[in-house]
């Protein structure tokens, strides 16, 4: 239960009113110098609420204004609020909106950042995929070695193999080093001996610029890539809808 005491004066007479307002039963009681002005049993679903009453020519308005987390009140007297002392008018471009706007607009961009990303990794793929297959030959062998940092632990880390593969394309030879980073291995040996010098390896060469090879990888499904795309903007879109109705569900009050 959560109780609010407003003091006021109006033509120099000094008045008080209670709110006493249940956040888990939802019941309302508004007390006016000791005289009971409404009570709510219950509401269904407590999303605030706003009570209008007159004093003679004078309004008050109990404002319950339901926050992401929480509640917070407030007392209009003709149209002035006793928290901040602005007027009813322009609290009406109520902030949570402002905020669930600007937050409904964060989550659409970032959305839209990360599909423009997958798009840019599906084009890439896309482009490699298309590149003829040319067989070299593995002439030397190094891993590079990556380290994770864990809080809670000893850092971990992780050997990729690294391949220097020689190949002739456009009547010319070419020497690559590729890193093979599609599997992680716990040791500098185990990523040694995946490989062996002198044993084949194909690569996607680009036609254009023979000194640019990425080491061979089965064909994907790049359908995949563009629908990955589209589910981070629908789940991206959902969120920003929510977020905006809880901001306008916020405003009303």
């Amino acid at each position: 239960m959560t109780i609010k005491t407003w003091n006021f004066a109006l033509h120099g007479q000094l008045h008080t009113l209670i709110l006493e307002h249940g956040i888990f039963s939802r019941k309302r009681a508004i007390v006016l110098d000791g005289q009971l002005l409404e009570h709510i049993p219950r509401n269904l679903i407590d999303f605030g609420s706003r009570h209008e009453y007159h004093m003679g020519s004078h309004s008050l308005v109990v404002v319950i204004r339901w926050k992401f987390v929480g509640f917070a009140y407030d007392l209009l007297v003709d149209g002035v609020s006793l928290t901040t002392g602005a007027s009813e008018l322009r609290r009406v471009m109520n902030p949570a909106l402002k905020r669930a706007l600007a937050l409904a607009v964060t989550v659409l961009c970032s959305g839209l950042v990360v599909s423009w990303y997958a798009k840019l990794l599906h084009d890439k793929q896309l482009a490699i995929q298309e590149w003829p297959i040319v067989t070299g030959k593995v002439t030397g062998l190094d891993t590079s070695r990556h380290t994770e940092s864990n809080e809670y632990g000893p850092d971990s880390e992780h050997y990729h193999p690294i391949l220097e593969v020689e190949f002739v394309a456009n009547d010319s030879r070419q020497t690559v080093r590729l890193e093979q980073n599609n599997h992680a291995y716990d040791t500098s040996g185990q990523a040694l001996a995946v490989h062996s010098v002198g044993e084949s390896q194909r690569l996607y060469v680009n036609p254009a610029k023979p000194q640019e090879a990425v080491l061979y990888f089965e064909r994907l499904d790049l359908n995949g890539w563009t629908g990955t795309a589209r589910l981070i903007m629908e789940i991206a879109g959902g969120l920003a809808v929510i977020i905006l109705v809880v901001g306008w569900l916020q405003s009303r009050t």
